[in-house]
């Protein structure tokens, strides 16, 4: 069996706030660390539970945190930025089925912590179809239109809240409870992988989550200044919505989800 991870760092056991996730801070060298030994154990449960194949790509910041040498052996780590996939760069057809570690809330999330949607500095939020998105929600599109289940998620306990309902079938894995955007209550390192054990045992058995994939898309984009919807709202293929918020349609998701991340790319010149 092929797995293919995509590893956030919000999410993960033992981060606490904006400075461990900034690769400026002093304090970025520890949640590294944390980063590491949590993609590390869940690749060697995997391979304990018989998966002979995993890809890692690494969906952080600029995308070049994980070391290769800090990693099991026998993995593949997908690393760097731009990728044209982004946060799913990788993901193919002949993966049995796809794991989220490390995800966080929507930047819509009441008391999220570290909470945004692909783009703390531009995005307010994000509709897919009148559905409001976290980037896990959006990555399982991905995922799903390559034919790929999501079978496990890992993050703070109001990302399981929000996608527990429309993510049927997919297993969570809680780091900890959000208070805040920068506090949040942490779940002990042992308990988070005694948690990992108990849920990976089952998706090995399972089917995981396969979304219904759309025959169309209307995408909506809130954005956090007036100024980049100006500059967004430039492109033909753009409607603008308000002051604030733009639109697109478009019929393939994979295609969606590429005119998506230019726009917010445009956006961020502002």
């Amino acid at each position: 069996m092929r797995v293919y991870i995509s590893a956030d760092m919000e999410g993960i056991c033992g981060v606490s706030g904006y400075e461990d996730v900034n690769p400026s801070s002093p304090r970025f060298e520890r949640a590294l660390k944390l980063m590491e030994w949590e993609v590390g154990k869940v690749c060697e449960i995997l391979f304990d539970n018989g998966i002979k194949e995993i890809t890692v790509n690494d969906a952080h910041w600029n995308m070049n945190n994980l070391r290769i040498e800090n990693l099991p052996k026998g993995i593949k780590l997908i690393s760097g930025s731009p990728k044209s996939l982004s946060m799913m760069e990788g993901i193919d057809r002949g993966y049995d089925f796809c794991i989220f570690i490390g995800y966080h809330s929507s930047s819509t999330t009441p008391y999220g912590h570290l909470a945004h949607t692909y783009s703390s500095r531009t995005v307010k939020s994000i509709t897919i179809n009148g559905e409001m998105c976290s980037e896990a929600y959006i990555n399982s599109l991905i995922s799903g239109s390559f034919g790929v289940p999501l079978a496990l998620i890992s993050g703070d306990k109001k990302l399981a809240e929000d996608e527990r309902e429309r993510l049927k079938g997919v297993e969570f894995v809680i780091t900890k409870e959000g208070l805040g955007f920068n506090s949040s209550i942490l779940y002990h390192p042992e308990k988070v992988i005694k948690d990992y054990e108990e849920k990976i045992g089952k998706i090995v058995k399972g089917n995981g989550y396969l979304p219904y994939i759309p025959e169309s898309f209307l995408v909506e984009v809130e954005f956090k200044d007036i100024r980049m919807a100006d500059v967004v709202g430039i492109n033909p293929y753009v409607k603008r919505l308000d002051a604030y918020k733009v639109s697109f349609e478009e019929r393939d998701f994979v295609r969606a989800f590429k005119f998506l991340r230019s726009l917010i790319v445009i956006a961020s010149t502002v």
